[in-house]
């Protein structure tokens, strides 16, 4: 979300404020503006998974652990369910 008016294909530099760490992107898309922010998409100029700072599961986790949490579902918003091939 940014304040400032970008263009696509504009090169930026992010500063993560809590590392101070900085990397160079570009612009790729634009999303819709509320309240005078805009939502904007960006591609680094080199791979930094890390730059963020987000932990996901490791590679054998599975819903099943003893650290998931439980899922509930809506009734109104059921789960997608993949297609099943035709029975033959």
């Amino acid at each position: 979300m940014l304040k400032e008016m970008v263009v696509e294909g504009q090169v930026l530099t992010l500063k993560h404020n809590r590392t101070t760490e900085e990397i160079s992107c570009t612009v790729m898309n634009m999303g819709p503006t509320t309240n005078g922010v805009m939502e904007v998409g960006v591609e680094f100029s080199k791979p930094n998974p890390k730059f963020w700072r987000v932990s996901f599961p490791p590679d054998d986790w599975t819903p099943h652990s003893a650290e998931a949490k439980p899922v509930t579902f809506n009734p109104r918003n059921p789960p997608l369910l993949k297609p099943q091939p035709a029975k033959k």
